[in-house]
């Protein structure tokens, strides 16, 4: 009867294993870029935005006033057509305009990393 059990028991957690790995990498991966659109968005932002746009001490040594981005779809009032018109039009003083800069499928990149982000 002992050994019918542990083998029952075994047997749940070789039945129970992949669903609570499946619950890991689901959680391993958030906020990291997995579709194209998010890692081209993610190299795109690094190449681009990343000076004026990282959250090191880095940038007060360049002398530039920093926005962190991290989490900028989670605070109110933040939607898809607010990102892309800031970026298109910038921010007097603060950043520059990308409307004549960045094609449209690069804006859309970079709106596809920045929900993740």
């Amino acid at each position: 009867m002992g050994r019918h059990i542990a083998g029952l028991a075994v047997l749940a957690s070789v039945f129970m294993l992949p669903l609570s790995l499946g619950a890991q990498s689901r959680y391993a991966t958030a906020g990291k870029a997995q579709t194209d659109a998010e890692l081209r968005g993610e190299t795109f932002f690094n190449k681009t935005c990343f000076l004026c746009h990282n959250p090191t001490g880095q940038t007060k040594e360049v002398g530039v006033a920093v926005t962190d981005l991290v989490g900028l779809f989670k605070r109110p009032g933040v939607t898809e057509e607010y990102v892309r018109m800031r970026i298109q039009e910038g921010i007097p003083r603060r950043m520059p305009a990308y409307k004549y800069t960045f094609k449209p499928e690069q804006l859309d990149r970079i709106i596809a990393y920045l929900r993740i982000r």
